[in-house]
């Protein structure tokens, strides 16, 4: 079950007077004391991650999905090689110089040890340096989403390489200590944040090197990862200083509205929200298809994005990115099943399929107000729900890591 293209809630504390971008607006240098302090419970490290690292590209809003940033241009010389120019003058956070031959170095360890949550370790064979300020990438095969790949191929100091090099996780990796290791806009000074682990709070602080002089303007920000979502809800209603920003449950909406202490933003967004199956070590009766289809069946996408989305989103049938090329052509063609044919005209037969199944659920606490959705619909046909609910998403990862290394779990839906 996915619900896509939601509009993003974000409550604002009236202390705010700063840009909520991380690089900010304004002045050419950080203003003297600002301090940033947000609350990000879902994939703080993507969200923190070019902020404090750098690829040749990083993630943009617009219809590419990306834009220039080590690079300054490229081109596709035939289907297997890419060639790069780089951004001249860039130092390392720690003052060492960024060129070709910080690119070739970070690529031998990068396939030394390269992430495996895309193909690129497979299909990328080699760089070269042709001069001092351009690279050439050859390919194995060809490979339509390189350019996505390598949003996410950052470039490290020799320092930081040397002690943890690229570590093959399955998700892509951010700093494992902190340091001046990057070449973005923040230094990481206390704490760390990677796909598999992180702090409680992590501090970033403005990068007096960083190559565009205009950025950043917030001299210090604080992330915390893993608040307890009503207790950091309050925090901001109650114009608590120890919190400015933080994303907010759409079941929340009304309640903030009236609170003279926020503002309450939304914004368009690409998130996706999905129900994954463990079909490795959870409940065996997922290990039928018949049993997930008719779980996806019993599900009423669109009851419950109007009643727990007011209709701000769609449904969704693939979790495929909408940048990805091709997608949103195929996906125009494509219906969720309860769209076929609505749950309650289907009851009698889902019921026989399903009725006695117990599902054990692993949730962060901010996703449960549409759970409790999920959950009377699955009870009409006989499927209980058993819930294991965490404020930190570093659980959630670390379960779907155990069951990816074929570790024994309890867990059948996260």
């Amino acid at each position: 079950m996915t619900i896509a293209n939601l509009c993003k809630p974000i409550l604002l504390g009236c202390s705010i007077l700063l840009s909520l971008s991380l690089s900010g607006i304004g002045n050419a240098k950080p203003i003297l004391g600002s301090h940033l302090k947000v609350f990000i419970p879902s994939l703080p490290y993507i969200y923190t991650s070019h902020a404090i690292n750098s690829a040749l590209i990083r993630p943009a809003n617009n219809l590419q999905g990306w834009e220039y940033d080590m690079a300054t241009s490229h081109r596709q010389l035939d289907d297997l090689t890419y060639e790069f120019s780089l951004r001249r003058g860039v130092k390392f956070q720690d003052g060492s110089p960024f060129n070709a031959d910080a690119v070739l170095n970070n690529i031998d360890y990068f396939l030394k040890q390269p992430f495996l949550f895309t193909k690129i370790d497979k299909v990328l064979n080699r760089a070269e340096k042709i001069d001092d300020y351009t690279v050439r990438f050859y390919l194995n095969e060809k490979y339509g989403q390189f350019l996505n790949d390598i949003i996410w191929i950052q470039f490290y100091t020799q320092d930081y390489l040397q002690k943890f090099g690229w570590n093959g996780k399955a998700t892509c990796p951010n700093l494992a200590e902190p340091g001046p290791y990057g070449l973005g806009p923040y230094i990481l000074v206390e704490g760390y944040v990677e796909g598999d682990r992180q702090t409680p709070k992590v501090v970033l602080k403005a990068n007096p090197n960083y190559w565009d002089t205009n950025f950043p303007k917030i001299e210090t920000v604080t992330l915390f990862t893993e608040l307890d979502n009503k207790q950091a809800l309050q925090m901001i209603l109650d114009n608590d200083d120890k919190l400015d920003i933080m994303p907010i449950p759409f079941s929340a909406k009304e309640d903030v509205k009236s609170s003279p202490f926020v503002n309450l933003v939304s914004a368009p967004s690409t998130n996706n929200i999905a129900i994954h199956f463990n079909l490795i070590n959870g409940n065996q009766a997922l290990l039928n298809k018949e049993v997930r289809v008719a779980i996806n069946k019993a599900i009423d996408q669109q009851k419950l994005l109007d009643k727990y989305f007011e209709g701000e989103g769609v449904v969704k049938p693939t979790l495929a990115s909408p940048y990805f090329p091709g997608v949103n052509e195929v996906v125009t063609s494509l219906r969720p099943y309860s769209e076929v044919v609505a749950p309650a005209d289907n009851r009698s037969q889902l019921t026989t399929t399903l009725a006695g199944i117990k599902l054990k659920v692993l949730t962060q606490d901010r996703h449960m107000f549409l759970w409790k959705g999920v959950s009377r619909d699955l009870r009409k046909v006989g499927v209980e729900l058993e819930f294991d609910i965490t404020s930190s998403e570093k659980v959630i990862f670390e379960q779907l890591l155990a069951t990816r290394a074929g570790k024994t779990v309890n867990h059948g839906i996260y």
